[in-house]
């Protein structure tokens, strides 16, 4: 397993403010750790926050679930999602709360559409969960929405970050991190680990997002110990090209000659498994 050095983390500590992890969410994580789960006390918590209320029945009547009938309170959503499910859900959603706003109107729009990319990413990766065996939808869902959360941190923390965005988004995956060290002596994927441990994700989530800017070669090791680790970081870099073709209507070719092979290979998809795959999630949000 990779580490942060301490020198590192410290300094890291210095320069940049680290969300702490809400009171709400030790609350809902007792109650639902529970021998005999109350639902009805679950959905009291969450409807103490107007917002959460509404993310987690928006979240119920999203593409994931595919519902013909929408529900429309906190009790029906928390009845269809499951309490672990609600958890890992609102976890991302106090995460955005607790990272903040933006300032400036640049800064603002883009946060936005961070936030709107990384939900769909994790409901992409939670579909794609169910294709394969080993990973539960909860901890792909989960770690699709925690895994660049250094980025909104970084964007609030340096006012120059967008530039650097701009070139990171434009290299190659393993790039990323490079420039963002090149420019700000940091990076989004060790202040994201950093987020993962205090806000007590599982230690495979906060490994996964230290390895998820890797080159292709991440799909080629023989680690046991990694495999699941490896497995969460090749199902959210599918679910961000689903996302891409989604959005942009991309040819997938070039792609699967190139970082699509090892990723499909690594989790037993051919391609024709893939775009199978590809064509029901597009179907499931073009439903939407």
């Amino acid at each position: 397993m990779r580490v942060i050095a301490a020198q590192d983390a410290e300094r890291l500590a210095r320069n940049i403010v680290i969300p702490p992890r809400p009171a709400l969410l030790d609350q809902l994580q007792q109650l639902i750790h529970q021998a005999d789960p109350d639902p009805a006390q679950i959905a009291v918590v969450v409807g103490q926050d107007l917002s959460l209320t509404a993310a987690v029945i928006k979240v119920a009547n999203s593409p994931l679930y595919g519902l013909e009938q929408k529900v429309a309170t906190a009790p029906q959503a928390i009845q269809l999602l499951g309490q672990q499910n609600v958890l890992q859900i609102l976890s991302g959603l106090m995460l955005r709360a607790a990272i903040g706003q933006a300032t400036q109107p640049a800064q603002a729009a883009r946060l936005e559409q961070f936030w709107h990319d990384s939900t769909q990413v994790a409901m992409i990766s939670a579909m794609i969960s169910k294709s394969l065996s080993g990973l539960s939808a909860e901890e792909c869902y989960s770690f699709g929405l925690f895994r660049d959360c250094g980025i909104p941190v970084m964007m609030l923390r340096f006012a120059d970050y967008l530039k650097t965005l701009a070139l990171a988004e434009a290299a190659r995956c393993e790039q990323f991190p490079l420039i963002e060290n090149q420019f700000h002596d940091c990076d989004h994927v060790r202040i994201g680990y950093m987020v993962a441990r205090a806000w007590l994700l599982p230690e495979e989530l906060a490994q996964a997002i230290l390895h998820h800017h890797e080159d292709p070669t991440l799909f080629q090791q023989t680690d046991a110990s990694l495999s699941r680790v490896v497995t969460l970081v090749a199902v959210a870099r599918l679910a961000d090209h689903v996302q891409h073709t989604l959005q942009h209507a991309i040819q997938d070719s070039q792609w699967q000659k190139e970082d699509g092979a090892a990723l499909l290979s690594w989790l037993g998809l051919t391609p024709t498994d893939y775009e199978d795959l590809r064509d029901a999630i597009h179907q499931r949000f073009h439903q939407h």
